[in-house]
């Protein structure tokens, strides 16, 4: 959780900018809080705040469960280090040597739901390899989804391609020069990844369930997370709020002045239109008088103390 305040323009020393760490349980409920420098990213972060936590529960390990864009090859490599365990989930640029090796044994078969793909490897240069194990899954509700961005990003770039829509982001537009075409390769081999998701793990004999039910728990956390700072409901026996529009209600959404909106009940009223009051003269009254502290005009300054003035202020910024 990074926490920073904006430095003010007269004093900017004096609103330092901080990263807050927070560990917190599953319910959100908070264990331990950290304060360190603004400039620090949250992966430098991560390794003081864990063993700062370890040492005051004394705990005998952890485990780390985070995404791929938290965690590089270099940030597991100083957790590991550290002594420390992760579940991260990997990224996954070509297709797999396992679920090639499938494909070949079953041609013209889908793979199953769930199907778990087991890759023990080593990563890192050969002065400072690491072993790793790869788990990659397999499910068919995440390859329809994915089929179904495909098709439509592909869609998309063919009528850019033909000139019928502007040329926009697209990563299956191919730019050669002036000349613009399908990426078809990419297509290949972005259809042959739809419904893997891979998690690489440096636990010893690490099993597909319990690296899977980690990496899940990591979801949950964050969809539990944002419940924590909700304000408390209001009491049950308050009435709800009406919620009255002042302005027209034809000016809103082109109905009638006076009729009302055809929503549930308790939702929301609205305030019947006035009519139109009548327009007031453009003329003074002769009945009318001013106020008394304005029967006098307001006095206006004189030019040489406007002058001192404009001195004294120039002297001053000087």
């Amino acid at each position: 959780m990074r926490f920073r305040d904006a430095p003010a323009r007269d004093d900017p020393a004096s609103r330092p900018q901080i990263t807050v760490g927070l560990l917190t349980d599953v319910r959100g409920f908070p264990l331990q809080v950290h304060a360190l420098t603004g400039n620090t990213a949250e992966t430098k972060t991560m390794i003081p705040v864990i063993k700062a936590f370890i040492a005051a529960y004394r705990l005998p390990g952890v485990t780390v469960v985070a995404d791929a864009g938290m965690m590089s090859e270099a940030n597991c490599k100083d957790l590991e280090d550290a002594g420390l365990t992760f579940i991260v989930g990997a990224r996954i640029p070509d297709v797999p040597y396992q679920v090639a090796q499938w494909r070949r044994d079953h041609p013209d078969q889908p793979i199953p739901d769930k199907q778990v793909f087991v890759q023990p490897t080593v990563m890192g240069p050969k002065a400072d390899q690491r072993k790793r194990t790869i788990f990659y899954q397999y499910r068919t509700d995440r390859a329809k989804r994915t089929m179904k961005g495909i098709d439509t990003q592909i869609g998309k770039a063919e009528q850019a391609v033909a000139g019928k829509t502007a040329v926009k982001r697209n990563r299956f537009v191919q730019l050669t020069g002036a000349k613009k075409a399908v990426n078809r390769d990419l297509e290949t081999k972005t259809r042959a990844l739809a419904g893997l998701k891979g998690y690489v793990t440096n636990l010893p004999e690490p099993t597909p369930a319990f690296v899977m039910g980690a990496y899940h728990q990591l979801w949950q956390v964050r969809e539990e997370l944002p419940h924590v700072q909700d304000r408390p409901a209001s009491p049950a026996d308050l009435p709800p709020q009406t919620r009255l529009h002042r302005s027209p209600s034809d000016h809103r959404d082109g109905r009638p002045r006076g009729e009302p909106l055809a929503r549930a009940r308790d939702r929301l009223v609205d305030q019947k239109a006035r009519p139109d009051p009548t327009a007031l003269p453009q003329h003074r009254s002769p009945d009318r008088q001013p106020h008394p502290a304005r029967r006098h005009a307001p006095r206006r300054r004189s030019q040489g103390r406007h002058r001192r003035n404009q001195v004294s202020r120039r002297w001053t910024l000087i």
